[in-house]
This record gives structure tokens, C-alpha cells and sequence, in this order.
């Protein structure tokens, strides 16, 4: 199964806000926190839509894109990690 691109890109741009709480304080932590969590929902969100459009197992889908974004050697071998995953 190939991930979506867009799916990849959005789940990067949530762990990249989330990275950049660390050394924040107070009301630029609060902002912060914020956009975070806005990216994580939109992440969610575009997750949950491809799973419902495409007929797959949306938790095991979230799991691929999570481990396409923290291991992206894997998803550039033919035979790598996602085919072994229960997507329906």
C-alpha cells in the first residue's frame, strides 16, 4: 500500500509544531500548544477521510503514516514495511 503524500506532509507538519514547545515558556507554550494541536487534528482528520474513502482500516493506516514519517528509508524499498500491515 502507498501512503498518500499529503497524508506524510500532514502528519510532519504536526510533529514539527510539536517539536517546537520544547524551551518554550508560558504564552508562547500556550500558542504554540495551540498550533500544535491544530495540526494534529487536521492530520487526524485527512487520516480518517482516507480511510473512510478508501475502505481501510484507519488505525492501522495512522500507524503507517506515523512510521512513514519517522522512518522514510522504509517506504522507499519495494518490499518495506507496509505490506505487512493489516490495512482492511
Amino acid at each position: 500500500m502507498e501512503v498518500p503524500a499529503r497524508l506524510i506532509k500532514r502528519q510532519q507538519a504536526a510533529d514539527d509544531a510539536h517539536a517546537q514547545l520544547r524551551g518554550l515558556d508560558s504564552d508562547e507554550h500556550t500558542a504554540q500548544w495551540k498550533r500544535s494541536r491544530e495540526a494534529a487534528a487536521e492530520s487526524q482528520a485527512a487520516v480518517t477521510e482516507h480511510a473512510t474513502d478508501a475502505g481501510l482500516n484507519r488505525a492501522a493506516l495512522e500507524a503507517t503514516v506515523k512510521e512513514a514519517v519517522q522512518h522514510p528509508e522504509w517506504a522507499s524499498t519495494a518490499h518495506g514495511w507496509c505490506r505487512w500491515l493489516p490495512l482492511r
